[in-house]
């Protein structure tokens, strides 16, 4: 499947690249977080319910886990708006490759990775510290 991908990176000004690319295993997830936001423990896997997209089928909506359906290189990005409520804004959010924290010290609000994976290899995202966040979003695309 041919799809256009719209990467988004804001900076002051922000900017858009567009790329083209064939692609067996692609997906798109978000969560909109209701009022204040979502408060989640630490150790949890994010939960994603608007899946947008899921080429490939390796995306579980109910537990916020990919599962590589094939070998090979996948590029990952993830972003989470945390809410400063309360003084809240030191929430560490992680990716997890088979239960193993890929960034060491942790990653705050977001990121892009490209890992490779297995078939069945799983990865998330998940919180190392009580937060709360008012939006999130994880994606991710193998590379061919």
């Amino acid at each position: 499947m041919r799809f256009l991908i719209l990467l988004l990176t804001y900076l002051n000004e922000g900017y858009c690249l567009f790329l083209e690319l064939e692609v067996s295993v692609c997906f798109q997830s978000r969560h909109l977080g209701v009022g204040f936001g979502v408060s989640v423990k630490a150790n949890s896997v994010l939960q994603f319910p608007l899946l947008l997209l899921n080429v490939g089928g390796g995306f579980d909506l109910h537990s916020g886990v990919f599962t590589s359906p094939s070998e090979g290189y996948y590029v990952f990005h993830w972003k989470v708006d945390v809410s400063s409520l309360f003084g809240r804004t030191g929430c560490i959010i992680v990716i997890e490759k088979n239960g193993v924290n890929i960034f060491p010290l942790g990653q705050a609000y977001g990121n892009m990775i490209i890992l490779h994976l297995n078939k069945h290899d799983r990865t998330w995202v998940k919180t190392t510290s009580d937060c709360i966040y008012v939006s999130a979003m994880f994606s991710g695309f193998k590379i061919k």
